[in-house]
């Protein structure tokens, strides 16, 4: 969406898609015709990308990832609630939390394969400060290997956001300067 206000362009876009466009433009996805970016932060979502341009879906709702949605057991808001901690990090550092981790990367997992299964992307970036993390993500790419059903599974790219904690808003800042008519 955009509008005009203060004189200037406004445009508004989810955290998620403006990442993925950042990928897109200047990061792991550039070059790809198609990609597919997941966030793991404080929630889970993803945006595939096809031709440089999001896409948005029927009702713009293109973003959730599963069903129920993944974050509520692999997301770091779900991961800190469940082992009752102020934050995510504080789970990694607990040996009691090993079972919720493991089972937040086994969903995660599964919910990326079902990714591949059904949109056939070229690659995978994944991002958000959970995303980052090489432990969290290699686990759950390990157990995505495990049901993506391709017969070239092992042609299956997944690689980090290579904007880091910045393709959100390196997305945002080439959006708005694409929608406001400025060219980024």
């Amino acid at each position: 969406m955009t509008s005009l206000a203060f004189g200037r362009p406004v445009v508004v876009e989810s955290d998620v898609r403006a990442a993925a466009v950042g990928e897109s433009r200047l990061g792991a996805g550039r070059g790809c015709s198609s990609f597919v970016y997941v966030t793991i932060g404080t929630g889970v979502a993803f945006s595939l990308i096809i031709g440089g341009t999001p896409y948005l879906g029927a009702r713009g709702n293109a973003l959730i990832l599963g069903s129920p949605p993944v974050e509520t057991t692999a997301s770091g808001a779900a991961l800190s609630r469940l082992a009752g901690t102020a934050s995510a990090e504080e789970v990694f550092e607990r040996t009691d939390a090993v079972g919720l981790v493991r089972d937040g990367t086994r969903d995660l997992g599964r919910a990326l394969a079902w990714l591949f299964n059904a949109l056939d992307p070229e690659l995978l970036v994944v991002g958000g400060g959970l995303g980052l993390r090489s432990d969290y993500r290699e686990a759950a790419v390990s157990e995505m290997r495990r049901w993506v059903d391709a017969s070239d599974w092992g042609h299956v790219r997944v690689v980090p956001a290579a904007l880091g904690a910045d393709a959100g808003a390196v997305g945002a800042a080439l959006l708005a300067a694409e929608r406001g008519g400025r060219r980024a």
